[in-house]
Parts: structure tokens; sequence; C-alpha cells
């Protein structure tokens, strides 16, 4: 009938990188292809080969079809992670002693640890 079901799997807000892995990882209806990956080959597939990955994915419930790629997954938390951060971006106080959001993100990640 063509009809698809779609799964779903949550990267929940604080978790680590390691932690949406191990999500990733455990859930039976995704397609693996990062697991023999470090950190910094996930990264560099990412196109942010420099980056530490802490930060960069939005918590959220993605919905995908059985088979879909933990790697398309990482991205389209990452995707939505950069929209909302630009989004936000723009209405900052004008005072705020960062340079960009980037460098938001981060102080923000520190303070919820």
């Amino acid at each position: 009938s063509g009809k698809v079901r779609y799964r779903e799997i949550t990267f929940v807000e604080g978790w680590r990188f390691s932690q949406i892995l191990d999500c990733l990882a455990k859930n039976s209806f995704v397609q693996h292809d990062l697991q023999s990956k470090s950190t910094q080959e996930i990264m560099a597939l990412l196109k942010q080969p420099d980056a530490y990955p802490e930060g960069y994915f939005y918590p959220d419930t993605f919905k995908f079809a059985r088979g879909t790629s933990d790697l398309v997954l990482l991205k389209k938390s990452m995707q939505l992670m950069t929209k909302q951060r630009e989004k936000l971006w723009q209405f900052r106080a004008p005072n705020l002693p960062y340079k960009n959001a980037e460098d938001a993100v981060i102080v923000a990640s520190l303070i919820e640890k």
C-alpha cells in the first residue's frame, strides 16, 4: 500500500554526545553506520571536523522510517540545533559577552552540567 510506519527516537535535553550515540545504538530500527567510528570521525562526517560535539545536537523527538541511518538522525538533530541557535541569536541581549551563537551554546552547556 506504500504506507510507511514511522518510529520515534528521543534525544533528551542535557544528554552528553555519548548518551545520544548510546540511544541510537540501542534502537533496533536505526541503521547503525557509526558504531565503529570515533567522535572525531563522526563530527567529520557531519562537516564539523574540529568541533567538540557537546551542544551541537538539538534535544527533541525525531520520527524516522525503519532503516534510517544514525548519521541521518544526527544530521537532523544538528540542523535543528543550528536553526534554533541562529533564530535565538537574533534576539539576544545587546550586551552579551559572546562573539557568536556557538560561544553562547558552549557556556550554556557548561552551566547545565
